[in-house]
């Protein structure tokens, strides 16, 4: 079964929101390669007595995204607060140059910059 995930994009990012119950940091493994990324999640459900009814499995989940160009997996950030795993791709920044254009106004003989 694998995880359920939303992925958002804002302007400067990409967020990965993976459901992780059960699951502490220590048993979290984020994989890059080239443009794929992995988690892995080891689920470890505790029992106490006699187990009467069981839903909640243990084991090892995987799941794997395909990366948008656009992103800079060098520099994700991730955390982990109420079972649910953040993950923080940035995007990468082109640094344009700036352009400027000059009209003529032969009405008036002057030369406008934009």
């Amino acid at each position: 079964m694998l995880p359920k995930c939303n992925i958002t994009e804002t302007l400067d990012s990409y967020k990965y929101c993976v459901e992780a119950p059960f699951v502490s940091f220590q048993d979290i493994t984020i994989d890059v390669s080239e443009r794929y990324m992995t988690i892995s999640l080891q689920k470890r459900v505790k029992t106490y007595g006699k187990v009467l009814k069981k839903e909640i499995n243990n084991g090892l989940y995987n799941r794997s995204f395909l990366l948008p160009r656009s992103c800079f997996p060098n520099e994700m950030r991730g955390s982990l607060k109420d079972g649910i795993l953040e993950i923080i791709l940035p995007k990468v920044s082109l640094c344009l140059p700036l352009i400027i254009v000059e009209d003529v106004d032969y009405k008036e003989n002057k030369i406008i910059t934009l």
